[in-house]
């Protein structure tokens, strides 16, 4: 029995007890927690020494990559100039719109610094207007506007907008050969295609 004063300090506790249990040989070891939250702690803290938990709760979709992505893209079909969601999409792991890291890093920093800061863009006119003396930042917008166009309106059927998300993510992950590289891999990119599908 540990009487812990915190949640913290109850998930540093379990985490170095899981961790010990592994580390004896033929051992096993379990965590039942009441809430999950400190099941969460728990993972973290043991993530920090290399141990990935199998989690009978599984983790919500939102939290992985290709869910966040989906999430980001899906406020971008209600307001795709939104200065913190476009610059969201633009800087998530997965996107690479048909560019190689450096040029990308380039153009997306320079539509940032200046298109986005500033008085918000209303329009993507107003904001290309901005980016005229910057043709590769103003290329880059061109690119996502064409991407975030074929996202439906909100009177579209379910399955019209899954197949429309599912393409828009894949065209902003596409490396300019055709491959989204693990957009749709491991748990949270199976678990997502199979919700689009």
């Amino acid at each position: 029995l540990v009487s812990a004063r915190s949640d913290e300090e109850a998930a540093t506790v379990a985490a170095l007890l899981l961790r010990e249990a592994l580390e004896t040989p033929e051992r096993t070891a379990a965590l039942v927690a009441p809430d999950q939250t400190l099941a969460r702690r728990v993972a973290a803290k043991l993530a920090r020494w290399g141990v990935i938990p199998d989690s009978s709760a599984g983790e919500a979709l939102a939290g992985c990559a290709c869910g966040a992505l989906a999430g980001l893209v899906s406020r971008a079909a209600v307001d795709p100039l939104h200065p913190v969601t476009l610059l969201a999409i633009l800087k998530h792991p997965h996107v690479r719109l048909g560019l190689d890291a450096e040029d990308f890093a380039g153009r997306r920093e320079a539509l940032e610094r200046h298109g986005l800061r500033g008085a918000r863009p209303w329009t993507w006119p107003t904001l290309k207007a901005r980016l005229a003396d910057y043709p590769q930042a103003l290329a880059l917008a061109d690119r996502v506007e064409a991407i975030l166009a074929r996202l439906p309106g909100d009177t579209a059927a379910p399955a019209d907008s899954a197949r429309a998300l599912a393409g828009a993510m894949e065209a902003l992950a596409d490396d300019g050969r055709g491959d989204t590289g693990d957009l749709w891999s491991g748990h949270g990119g199976e678990a997502m295609s199979r919700l689009l599908a």
